[in-house]
């Protein structure tokens, strides 16, 4: 099966437990903004329960932040292993993307704070890391990268406090600023299309004078934002 999955995982033959868990993962991980409330009842149909199903999107949603990670920095395979080396189409289009104005306005499903409290508190723990502890960043450069992740996941809403409780692009009226149009352009790069990810991307942050440091931030708080997006998005 582990060779299927890297060679064509959509044309696996599962039980329909493990049918249910694939396409949630497959429609979160490109399309967080469409898993509705049909998705969600499928997967009960299917025999999951509702900690199950959190379980799932938890997992999910770190595996965002892993792979990006990985994408943005450049690491690649190097270990031995039996099975085959996964091929990236570097010519792969994104999910299509509707007209995205905010958050999709539903009732909460099952709010991890409250189906999987342990877990909720230890990306709480994550969240206080990325965005409130001193690091490389300034609050306002991580407002601007957490913003423009979320917008580009159909999770932000316009007057939603953003983290740090630092302006967002374009929040204080005017114009953006190169800083901030820069940023914002590589937050949606890394959200939306990772596997494009160049050292030319990197360059561009080291135009605006962030170091390695900051670069390794940076990334973090995209990293972050996609999971938490796609945890919200998904459960409330």
């Amino acid at each position: 099966m582990a060779t299927q999955v890297l060679r064509d995982p959509r044309r696996l033959v599962l039980s329909a437990r493990w049918q249910a868990l694939a396409e949630l993962a497959t429609q979160l991980a490109e399309a967080p903004w469409s898993v509705d409330d049909a998705r969600f009842a499928g997967v009960m149909a299917a025999g999951l329960s509702v900690g199950e199903i959190a379980h799932a999107v938890a997992i999910v949603g770190m595996f965002s932040h892993f792979t990006r990670a990985a994408d943005a920095t450049g690491i690649a395979p190097d270990y031995a292993s039996p099975l085959p080396r996964l091929e990236v189409d570097e010519n792969r289009v994104p999910a299509p993307r509707p007209a995205l104005d905010g958050r999709p306005a539903r009732a909460a499903r099952a709010p991890l704070a409250r189906v999987l409290p342990d877990i909720a508190a230890a990306f709480s723990r994550w969240r206080e890391q990325v965005f409130v502890a001193a690091g490389a960043l300034t609050e306002g450069d991580r407002a601007v990268l957490a913003q423009a992740v979320a917008r580009a996941l159909g999770d932000a809403v316009p007057g939603d406090a953003v983290p740090g409780d630092a302006a967002s692009v374009g929040a204080l009226g005017g114009s953006p600023s190169h800083r901030e149009v820069a940023l914002a352009a590589f937050a949606e790069k890394l959200t939306v299309a990772p596997w494009r990810m160049r050292e030319a991307d990197l360059e561009v942050l080291r135009g605006l004078g962030l170091d390695d440091r900051a670069i390794l931030h940076a990334i973090a708080v995209v990293g972050f934002q996609n999971q938490d997006s796609r945890v919200r998005l998904a459960l409330g």
